[in-house]
């Protein structure tokens, strides 16, 4: 039997298990903790470690002064006894709470919901970021957002999981004029300078936030190459492909490639990724989606001449799991 301990928060107690990681038990928890990447290599969950153990690998992630100060990642570390830890990054504690209303419900898909939301406030974020969202329907979850920042409105893409704690409920529940909560923003799945060419790289509702991105972008008027890479496992799990494609086609010099992997023939992002640029020195990359397809892009495209601080990574890691 899996052995569960006290993880305190910043103040805050839920419960995790020795086999998880302090990322998951805190996300599964509703805990608007930062993060990034969700393998280790972005250093965005970093937390303080204050109090008890923990066992995590060693990390070249870390430097000497933040292992020194007791800094671990949150994604990687497990608990081996009650554990107390303190958040070491900003982006947390930029987050306010925004009260809104759902003002308009779409199912595209029979496992997917798109919601618009009406804040009380304007949120102000960077591409790429996302949002705790709490609803009537289920627990607090992470959430990308999909609209460009500094408006009044935010859009979130969320799937139906099977087992799902949240998703399937909102897919099922959710309605216009319904009252919610976002803690926002959050994440570090955004680079400070778009003025360059920029790849967005996605699976599933990994296109929400590359909506985001390509939005902000139509904004700035941005004439530097853009790249879009987009799996499935079917054109019927396809959504607002309209809406992307007219996006893109604003755009001077862009491509936008939809990949399908069920069925004879199929392929997968990974499979694409050369027909991006023959070297991505230069580049900047959003990635989004599965984290194992995450993992298998970064390998790549560091081989492709990327450097590492230029690939910004959201690993859609289900709390559910």
């Amino acid at each position: 039997m899996t052995r569960t301990y006290t993880l305190q928060w910043d103040g805050q107690s839920v419960t995790a298990d020795a086999d998880t990681s302090l990322l998951k038990s805190l996300l599964r928890a509703g805990k608007p903790v930062s993060y990034g990447c969700g393998s280790g290599n972005c250093g965005a969950c970093r937390l303080r470690l204050i109090e008890g153990d923990v066992d995590a690998p060693a990390t070249q992630t870390l430097s000497p002064a933040q292992r020194a100060a007791g800094e671990i990642l949150s994604c990687q570390a497990r608990p081996r006894s009650n554990v107390r830890v303190q958040s070491v990054t900003p982006t947390a504690g930029d987050a306010e709470t925004y009260s809104g209303t759902i003002t308009r419900v779409e199912r595209p898909t029979a496992d997917l919901v798109k919601l618009r939301v009406r804040l009380e406030g304007v949120l102000d974020f960077h591409p790429g970021q996302y949002g705790l969202l709490r609803t009537h329907y289920g627990p607090a979850r992470p959430y990308s957002l999909a609209n460009p920042p500094g408006q009044g409105v935010v859009e979130f893409h969320i799937r139906a999981v099977t087992g799902g704690k949240a998703g399937p409920q909102i897919y099922a529940q959710a309605k216009r004029g319904d009252r919610v909560e976002l803690t926002a923003p959050m994440g570090d799945a955004y680079a400070p300078d778009l003025n360059r060419p920029i790849a967005l790289i996605a699976t599933g509702t990994g296109m929400a936030p590359m909506k985001s991105v390509l939005a902000y972008l139509r904004q700035r008027e941005h004439r530097s190459p853009v790249r879009v890479l987009w799996g499935n496992r079917n054109p019927d799990d396809c959504y607002d492909m309209a809406a992307f494609e007219a996006l893109v086609e604003g755009f001077e010099d862009a491509q936008f490639l939809p990949v399908f992997s069920a069925g004879a023939g199929g392929t997968r992002v990974t499979d694409h990724l050369r027909a991006l640029a023959p070297s991505l020195l230069g580049w900047t990359v959003f990635c989004a989606g599965n984290p194992q397809m995450v993992r298998d892009v970064a390998q790549q495209l560091a081989l492709m001449g990327l450097a590492p601080h230029d690939f910004h990574a959201d690993p859609f890691t289900h709390a559910e799991d």
